[in-house]
């Protein structure tokens, strides 16, 4: 069975989601940018991102990223045998582009504007995002797999390498 969630459900949420299946499958209602589908079965979560306009690390992908990561960590931790987890794989659903880095127009804005403190939580979001990811958001035994089906530049290419495995499409 499969769940429908609304965008203006999703938008609506100031926590993430989780809808879970009667087949032991679960979906992650993080954001309209980031959800994530666990495959029980094969012990797999799948995650994916589809950032706003230009397909890049903007404010709000991170910040749902972040709430994503900490969702995973909760919903799994102590949970091995009912809730096996071995891979969290990461992708995007935006077609040939993984993720192209850091949002240039953002960094532009707030530049501009003098605003040290707006920069400086972009960075401790963007670092905190990674680190989670490279710590396999805190579960033992998880392995975690870039899933490159589009282009990855600056910190896009740097999330893939947080990552335990990168798998790359050959144009990539």
């Amino acid at each position: 069975m499969n769940a429908i969630v609304s965008a203006a459900f999703l938008s609506s949420r100031n926590h993430p989601h989780v809808i879970e299946h009667s087949d032991g499958a679960a979906e992650f209602a993080v954001s309209p940018q980031f959800t994530c589908h666990y495959d029980r079965q094969n012990a797999v979560l799948w995650s994916k991102w589809a950032p706003r306009g230009i397909p890049c690390f903007n404010l709000e992908l991170l910040r749902d990223l972040e709430r994503g990561s900490q969702s995973i960590e909760n919903y799994f931790a102590n949970a091995s045998t009912e809730r096996p987890l071995r891979h969290v794989v990461l992708r995007s659903a935006i077609g040939n582009v993984f993720n192209v880095g850091g949002d240039l127009g953002h960094f532009q804005r707030l530049i501009a504007a003098q605003d040290r403190a707006g920069l400086a939580e972009y960075a401790r979001i963007a670092i905190d995002v990674v680190y989670r990811n490279y710590t396999s958001h805190n579960l033992h035994g998880v392995t975690t797999i870039a899933l490159l089906e589009g282009d990855a530049l600056g910190g896009g290419f740097e999330s893939a390498l947080s990552c335990d495995v990168i798998v790359a499409e050959k144009h990539v």
